[in-house]
């Protein structure tokens, strides 16, 4: 599916009733979100937030003065109303505010 910001942004439509967000992820990463070296516009953090809406989570790396947002892609609910797992968009950024790289986790757990 292709990224669509609107629907991102939209919590309930993208993590619960349609799951937008996990439909998009990957549009988004490999084709809104490039970080290579070579690329002439690099995004920045207000850039991001105008496109994904603020994050669940902001992380810091201490010693670099780095940092990283979190993103809700996916919850999992396999056999009752309890979360037993989920997917996460981390974008890490730099020092100046620029994306350098993102990172998706899928982890699972026991409620």
């Amino acid at each position: 599916m292709e990224f669509n910001s609107k629907k991102w942004q939209s919590y309930e439509q993208g993590i619960y009733n349609e799951n937008y967000r996990k439909k998009m992820v990957f549009d988004l990463v490999y084709n809104h979100l490039d970080t290579r070296m070579n690329n002439q516009n690099k995004i920045d953090i207000k850039e991001i937030k105008k496109l994904l809406g603020f994050p669940i989570r902001i992380d810091t790396l201490t010693h670099y003065g780095k940092f990283y947002f979190v993103y809700e892609v996916e919850e999992k609910n396999e056999y009752n109303i309890d979360p037993n797992g989920g997917m996460n968009l981390e974008l890490h950024f730099d020092q100046d505010s620029i994306l350098t790289y993102w990172k998706i986790n899928e982890f699972w757990f026991k409620p």
